[in-house]
């Protein structure tokens, strides 16, 4: 189950957050979404280096695209897999602390 923050109050909308603070909040609280925006960034890299390469190699660009995007989205399965480990490890790491208290 995904924790969620509650909404916010109005003292806190107020406290605005700068776009920095937005994001190392969220960062906190979910460090999936770090490995995932670093994923992406990754992924846009290789593929714009790979693209000038297999362009020369007489690849056409919508093949070139089908397997960049069959690459990324196997990334991402494999980031919702690790994120649903973690979170099923450690909830299950809560349930046994809880059990072993009297």
């Amino acid at each position: 189950m995904v924790r969620q923050a509650p909404p916010m109050t109005f003292e806190e909308y107020e406290n605005h957050e700068t776009f920095v603070e937005k994001y190392k909040r969220r960062i906190r609280e979910n460090p999936f979404l770090a490995a995932g925006l670093l994923g992406l960034t990754g992924m846009l890299v290789a593929g714009g280096m790979k693209y000038k390469k297999l362009r020369a190699d007489g690849m056409t660009p919508s093949i070139f695209l089908i397997n960049l995007r069959v690459a990324a989205q196997g990334m991402v399965a494999g980031a919702l897999a690790l994120g649903l480990m973690a979170q099923f490890y450690s909830e299950r790491v809560e349930n046994a602390k809880k059990t072993e208290k009297p």
